[in-house]
């Protein structure tokens, strides 16, 4: 019987946006050729956007190893990338990116057996998606029964490549991505794909410090086919992109059927999967600094940033985006500050990056549930990625919007749910603060950028403490109206606006006098 192929390289599985608004499916071939001519990579799930495009910037960073931002500039004038040395790696390394290949599995262990074992249980294919209930990992909620489960080799390679960055420790023995428990990652956006890509290009000075030679840095396509159940306390920079956290190897086979991912007929089915621990990176080596990502420094070491159950993205700003004493800002932020400094047209110093920020947030008590994920695209004016001072401003901004939300948290409280039985308005007052967070975000955006002129910095803080203050009136007069009409509960409102009104011009006084 023939045996089935699909080879990522050549083969389309990869959804690109186009600038006429529609999209494209194309190979990594076609998608690093005509990267100049796509806006962005395409995917419902962001965790597989994450994926791809982690995968990509392996590709082109092991193509082009540029050693000084000079490199990365002189990619850019280019404006697309060499055909001939795509062509020279597809012709070393094209094998290795073969989904169902007999020696040489992309992404998966050779060693395992290609069928369902006689006599053993299935794992079934929904463990490739976080998305979907895969044996006890119920996420999102969702129920469906597995014995139906049939993925295309596209949605079973996006599975894969999903591995490497947002795997979790759920499970013994089972290790997490090389940067820990899943952080938010930072995606640079430009106007092209191809641009992504190279602001994704990090120069030795940016990436972990690993004391492993680029000749010894096993990327997936110079790894061994064979993964090991294993600790490692050494991890090169592109081994770390593309590290084989689970020991797996598809169940292929020819089918007609449709696709529970995508819900696209395949013709080629992967129905259930060898699932095991693999490779993780020992947690007594030497600190592994993801170059997309920000951490926090506390006395325990650095911690990466991760995505806080309701928490705004934006209040974070500070901490993810900036450099301070407390926290470690990302290779690639600080490699940005550097590169403006060597070419304008890559970065100038009144320009904007935009930056795509995606992770998710699982069960504490279960690892391997997903309960949400973030995708949100934030800026930041490139002036502003080395100003401690502009640092220090924003966290104090971001911390007199927070005192503002207790006030009229605690006064709202105060004020409608003195006792057990007025617990009815607990929601109004979770959606009021919701409300206030919400009704700040754009202005929050908008006042950082303004932070780059220096001489007006003092105006644009007063600006925002007012901005705060006003807000918050607002929300809680919106909420203390949909508490009730009768006279008890009107004079109940009034009473709690007057304390609110008060105790915010208080807040305000307080931190304008500072």
């Amino acid at each position: 019987m023939t045996q089935p192929t699909f080879n990522l390289w050549t083969e389309p599985w990869i959804t690109v946006e186009t600038y006429d608004g529609g999209t494209v499916l194309t190979s990594i071939f076609d998608v690093l050729l005509n990267a100049h001519t796509y806006k962005d990579i395409y995917d419902p799930s962001p965790l597989v956007i994450v994926g791809i495009h982690r995968l990509l910037t392996a590709i082109v960073q092991d193509i082009y190893d540029p050693q000084h931002e000079e490199e990365i500039a002189a990619i850019w004038q280019q404006q697309h990338f060499a055909t001939d040395r795509l062509e020279q790696f597809g012709v070393a390394y094209g094998n290795r990116f073969d989904l169902f290949s007999q020696d040489y599995p992309f992404m998966q262990s050779a060693d395992l057996p290609k069928h369902v074992p006689k006599g053993k249980s299935k794992n079934f294919a929904n463990r490739l998606a976080y998305e979907l209930p895969g044996g006890s990992e119920v996420t999102h909620y969702l129920h469906s029964e597995e014995v139906n489960t049939v993925f295309c080799p596209a949605c079973a390679a996006k599975g894969l490549i999903m591995l490497p960055a947002f795997a979790t420790a759920g499970g013994r023995g089972y290790g997490t991505s090389i940067a820990g428990m899943p952080p938010i990652y930072m995606l640079p956006k430009g106007k092209k794909l191809f641009h992504n890509l190279v602001l994704s290009l990090v120069n030795p000075s940016y990436q972990p410090s690993t004391n492993v030679s680029r000749q010894n840095d096993t990327v997936w396509w110079k790894h061994s086919p064979v993964v090991q159940l294993e600790k490692l306390n050494k991890v090169g920079y592109l081994h770390g992109l593309t590290m084989p956290t689970r020991r797996v190897r598809l169940h292929t086979d020819f089918v007609t059927g449709t696709c529970m991912q995508c819900s696209i007929r395949t013709e080629i089915g992967v129905y259930s999967i060898e699932w095991g621990a693999g490779e993780s990176y020992d947690k007594n080596a030497p600190f592994w600094s993801d170059p997309f990502v920000s951490y926090v420094v506390t006395d325990d070491g650095a911690k990466a940033i991760r995505l806080s159950s309701g928490k705004a993205l934006w209040r974070d700003y500070a901490t993810l985006f900036m450099r301070g004493r407390s926290n470690r800002q990302a290779g690639i932020l600080r490699q940005f500050a550097e590169l403006e400094d060597y070419h304008s047209d890559v970065l100038s110093h009144e320009s904007i990056l935009t930056l795509r920020c995606i992770g998710f947030r699982n069960d504490p008590r279960k690892a391997a549930k997903l309960l949400e994920w973030v995708d949100s695209e934030m800026v930041i004016a490139t002036a502003l990625l080395d100003d401690e001072e502009a640092t220090y401003v924003v966290q104090n901004s971001v911390n007199f919007a927070t005192e503002c939300s207790g006030k009229i948290n605690a006064i709202f409280q105060e004020a409608f749910a003195r006792s057990k039985k007025d617990e009815r308005y607990r929601k109004t007052k979770q959606q009021m603060i919701d409300a206030f967070w919400r009704d700040l975000s754009i202005p929050f955006r908008q006042y950082v950028i303004s932070l780059v002129d220096v001489d007006n910095r003092e105006q644009q803080e007063t600006d925002w403490i007012d901005t705060v203050v006003r807000t918050g009136l607002k929300v809680f007069q919106e909420a203390a109206a949909q508490v009730g009409t009768g006279a008890h509960t009107l004079r109940q409102s009034v009473q709690g606006e007057n304390r609110c009104r008060v105790a915010l011009y208080k807040v305000r006084k307080d931190w304008k006098g500072a």
